[in-house]
Formats: structure tokens, C-alpha cells, sequence
């Protein structure tokens, strides 16, 4: 069965020439009886040009301003669509610039704690250290407390140049070992000796070993040393 036949079928045509004018849809004020409406039916061909015109316009007056208001109205409701579309617009767009807002702000926060436990680490690990170097040089201060008298016997008279600079003295006995001076020069500045050298200059020679007696380094009965970083 053709398209045409069925469409045929659902108008109630029986003869030809047949015109319908049809109202797809619902449309308020029109009578309405399923997904099509017929609003005119002319059939066959006892009709002239002025009574065709007549019938149509009779159709416009009938229904066409409810035909109006019905486009009036689809207008009006695709006006207020757009405009609710715009509007969830601006609100998804604004409610990202917030979040976007709120997510910068949270990573500022989260940045100046991270700064803020990163400046209060570095600061406790500051005094951790300088409290064990203070430990560090009292211990050593005590190890080296007992100073030989010029009197004494195998004396050895020490001029010891620190990294600033500044020249110290000191006596040692010919049987102590270099660690000895190592701690004592440990006791008079802030750079530990573990980051230092010691030396003479001329001959330039670097004493290193700790366990060496001043005697067996050749280091007496005088000598003049300089610290240096190494």
C-alpha cells in the first residue's frame, strides 16, 4: 500500500481533486482529535477559483488567530527557553569562574602553610643544630680544659689563624694528638673543623690525620697553623 493511499485512507478522501488544509499538532482553541487535525476538506472538482479563495479564507478567519496566538505563544516560549538558556549559561559560567576563584585560593592557602611549615622546619632544624653544636663545643671545651703550663716539660707553642681571620694561642704537649687541636679550634668559631683544614704554610703541609702526635707532625716546639675550608 503507497504512502499517498494511507495518507488518503486517515483524511476520508472519495474523490478527486481532493485538498485538505491540516493542522499538525495541538494548538489551544482548536478542536483537536489526534496528531492531525483537518480544519477544511474541498473533494472533488464542482469548484471554482473564487469559492476555493472563499473557503480558505474562511479558514483563516476561523482559526487563523488562534493559529496566531499558537505561534505567538511557541515564540514567546522559545524567547523564555533562550533566555533560561543563557541565563544557566551565565550561572554555570559564573559558578565556574567562583570555583576556578575558590580552587586558586585554596592552592594560596595550601602554598603559604606548606612556606610557612617549610620556614618553621627550617628554623627548628636552625636551633637543632646550633644547640648540638653548643653541646658539641662544650664537650670539647671541657676534653681540652687542662692547658700545660709554659713551664712544663715537652710544651709546644701553637699561633692557630681561624677562617676570619683573627690569630689565637695556645699550649699543647709534644704527646697530643692533632684531634686535640682539632676540638680546642672547634671551641673558637662557628664552622666545625669536620668542614676545615689544617696547615702550615711554609712548607705547605695539611695535617689531617687526628690520631698524629703534635711531636710526630713536627709540630714543636712551635708552629703557626691556619684554618681553611676544605
Amino acid at each position: 500500500m503507497s504512502q499517498g493511499f494511507q495518507v488518503n485512507n486517515i483524511l476520508g478522501g472519495t474523490t478527486y481533486p481532493f485538498l485538505a488544509v491540516l493542522l499538525c499538532g495541538t494548538t489551544p482553541g482548536i478542536p483537536s482529535n489526534g496528531p492531525v487535525t483537518i480544519l477544511e476538506k474541498i473533494e472533488g472538482g464542482n469548484i471554482n477559483e473564487e469559492e476555493l479563495i472563499q473557503r480558505l479564507s474562511t479558514v483563516l478567519e476561523t482559526w487563523g488567530q488562534a493559529l496566531i496566538n499558537a505561534r505567538l505563544d511557541k515564540e514567546e516560549r522559545e524567547v523564555a527557553r533562550r533566555l533560561r538558556e543563557e541565563q544557566d549559561m551565565a550561572y554555570e559560567e559564573s559558578l565556574r569562574a567562583d570555583q576556578e576563584k575558590e580552587r586558586k585560593a585554596q592552592e594560596e592557602m595550601e602554598r603559604i602553610k606548606l612556606e610557612e611549615e617549610k620556614l618553621k622546619f627550617e628554623e627548628n632544624e636552625r636551633i637543632r643544630k646550633e644547640e648540638e653544636r653548643k653541646r658539641e663545643q662544650e664537650e670539647k671545651a671541657r676534653r681540652v680544659a687542662d692547658e700545660p703550663e709554659p713551664n712544663e716539660t715537652d710544651v709546644t707553642k701553637f699561633i692557630i689563624r681561624l677562617l676570619d681571620g683573627s690569630k689565637i694561642q695556645r699550649r699543647f704537649r709534644g704527646e697530643d694528638t692533632l684531634q686535640k687541636v682539632f676540638d680546642f679550634i672547634d671551641t673558637k668559631q662557628d664552622v666545625p673543623m669536620s668542614q676545615c683544614q689544617l696547615s702550615t704554610n711554609y712548607p705547605k703541609k695539611v695535617f689531617s690525620d687526628p690520631t698524629v702526635t703534635l711531636k710526630s707532625a713536627g709540630l714543636t716546639p712551635q708552629a703557626m697553623v691556619f684554618v681553611s675550608e676544605k
